[in-house]
Order: C-alpha cells, then structure tokens, then sequence
C-alpha cells in the first residue's frame, strides 16, 4: 500500500467532514438553535463522523488488502478528527472575533437566566457552573477541546471498524 494514500482517505473525508460541521454550525446560529442549547443538529454530526470514519476503514481495505494494518486504520481515523475539527475552529474563531464578537457574552447571558429560571439570585452551585461556563467560553479553547475529542473519537471510530473488517475477514 502507498503510505499516502492514508493521508488521502484521511484528508478528504476530513474536509468533507469539516464543510459538514460548519455547516451545522452556521444553521445553528443562524436559526438561534445555539441560544436555546439545541444539540439535535450536533448528534447528527457524531453519527455522520461515526459512518465518515467506517467508510473510511472500508476504503483502506478494499485498496490494500495486503496491508489493511490496525496502525494505518488509526492513523486515517486520527487524521479525519484533526482536519474536520481544525476547519471547525477556524469558523469558532471567525464567528466569535469577526461576525458577532459579543456571542460568548450572549452565550453566558442565556445560560444564566436559564439558571435563575425565575429566582432572583443564583446559589453557590450556579455561580460555580455559570463560572466554568465562563472559562470555557473562549472559542480558541472550545475549539482546542473539541479538536481533542474529534481525533481521540476518530482513532476509537476507525480503530472499532478496523477491528470489526479484521474479524470479518478472519472468519471467512
């Protein structure tokens, strides 16, 4: 197998992943889906990386049966993780330093009248969530975050479908 042809597979599925969760992010600011905490749009994501990720097994090994190798497998999954979650962070970093410069405040602001929720003072509890809310609220770290998650899932994802084809083609 050409050791590119990982990078290939990895890249493309990525970008391709990367169009899809921006798009999802532009709709959920968009419609106002992300001041009500609607994640509905975000699941579909994890479900389309989770497929992204198992085609991309599948594509590895039908193009190097000879070395459809666990290292190769995770590195493709790795790959996809890091490119579809970069481009999102770049949009994370264009929406809240260009476009609306104010939306970690608003962000902030809707979670702590969800906290009140019609009491006039917030308890010891709130204050403490509402304030590691607030540290998180940076898009460079969300985005660093999600970055983690994204690449660690993407190993997990192609490493599952990689073990499922290895057993698969043993069994035969």
């Amino acid at each position: 197998m050409n050791v590119k042809i990982e990078y290939e597979i990895g890249i493309k599925l990525g970008i391709a992943l990367g169009f899809i969760v921006v798009v999802i992010g532009i709709i959920r600011y968009t419609t106002g889906m992300i001041f009500n905490e609607d994640q509905r749009l975000s699941y579909l994501y994890w479900v389309i990386f989770f497929i992204a990720n198992l085609v991309a097994v599948l594509l590895l090994k039908n193009l190097s049966e000879n070395r459809f190798l666990l290292i190769h497998v995770l590195k493709v999954g790795m790959i996809i993780g890091l490119i579809s979650s970069f481009m999102y962070l770049i949009y994370l970093i264009i929406l809240n330093y260009m476009i609306n410069p104010e939306l970690s405040d608003q962000l902030l602001e809707v979670s702590k009248q969800k906290l009140l929720n019609g009491n006039l003072e917030l308890t010891t509890n709130q204050i403490k969530e509402l304030n590691m809310k607030k540290k998180s609220s940076n898009p460079i770290v969300r985005g660093t975050i999600y970055m983690f998650i994204s690449t660690i899932l993407g190993i997990i994802y192609s490493g599952i479908g990689g073990v499922i084809l290895k057993v698969k083609r043993n069994n035969k």
